[in-house]
C-alpha cells in the first residue's frame, strides 16, 4: 500500500510537557488545533495537555525551506534528527508566530513537531515556504508516518485530482439527472462519462504504481 499522505503518527499525553505515557496514539493528517487535536480530546476549554508527532516530511526538490508555528503554548519542530529544533516558539498569553529555516534535499526527512497546551484556548498552525514562495499550510500529500518516495507522492496527488474530478461528475451528473426530470425526452450522456472517467482512474493508477514508483 502507498504510505505518502498518511500524515504523521500523534501520541497524546496528559501532562503539558510531554511527560509520562501517552493515553494514546492515532496517526494525524491535519495540525490545528481547532481541526485536529480538539477533535482528539473532544474538548476547546482549558485542559492541559501535549502532543508529539513523527514520521516524515518529503521535500519535492531540493532548496531552503521557511517554517512557521503560530501556538498559544509551546511548540518546537525537529528535522533530521536535529538536537536544536528548526523552529522554537516558547508561547505565551495569546497566541504567536515563530519561524526558522532550513535546507532540504529532495526526498523525505524525518520530522517531529510537538506542541503543549497549558490552558485557555488551543491554537496551533503549522505553515511552509519552499525558496520565498508565499508561506501555506503543509499540505497532508507531502506527510507519512513512514518514509516514503516522491514516486508515490506524485501517486497520491494525482487520485486526490482524479477523487475531485470524479466528484465533480458526480455532481454533474445530479444536475444532469434531475434536468432530465423536467425534460423526459432529453438525452443524458453523464451516465457513460461517468463510467469512462472510472475507467481512466483505474488506468491512471495502474500506470502509476507500475511504472512510476519502482522508478522513485
Amino acid at each position: 500500500s502507498l504510505s505518502a499522505g498518511t500524515g504523521l503518527q500523534g501520541r497524546y499525553y496528559t501532562t503539558s510537557d510531554w511527560s509520562g505515557s501517552p493515553v494514546f496514539s492515532v496517526v494525524d493528517r491535519a495540525f490545528s488545533a481547532h481541526e485536529e487535536i480538539v477533535r482528539r480530546w473532544g474538548v476547546a476549554g482549558s485542559r492541559e495537555f501535549s502532543v508529539r508527532w513523527n514520521g516524515f516530511i518529503t521535500a519535492w526538490s531540493s532548496g531552503v525551506y521557511a517554517f512557521e508555528l503560530t501556538s498559544e503554548g509551546r511548540s518546537q519542530l525537529f528535522i533530521d534528527d536535529g538536537r536544536a529544533p528548526v523552529v522554537d516558539n516558547p508561547g505565551g498569553p495569546e497566541s504567536r508566530t515563530s519561524r526558522g529555516e532550513m535546507a532540504l534535499e529532495r526526498g523525505p526527512h524525518f520530522v517531529e513537531l510537538r506542541y503543549a497546551h497549558r490552558g485557555g484556548d488551543a491554537a496551533l498552525e503549522w505553515n511552509w515556504s519552499a525558496q520565498g514562495a508565499r508561506m501555506s499550510a503543509v499540505p497532508a500529500w507531502v506527510l507519512s508516518a513512514r518514509r516514503t518516495t516522491r514516486g508515490q507522492i506524485a501517486v497520491v496527488r494525482c487520485l486526490d485530482l482524479l477523487d475531485a474530478l470524479a466528484l465533480f461528475a458526480a455532481a454533474l451528473g445530479g444536475g444532469m439527472w434531475l434536468w432530465r426530470i423536467r425534460d423526459p425526452l432529453a438525452r443524458t450522456p453523464w451516465r457513460s462519462s461517468f463510467v469512462a472517467l472510472s475507467a481512466w482512474k483505474s488506468f491512471v493508477v495502474v500506470t502509476l504504481i507500475c511504472v512510476i514508483v519502482p522508478l522513485t
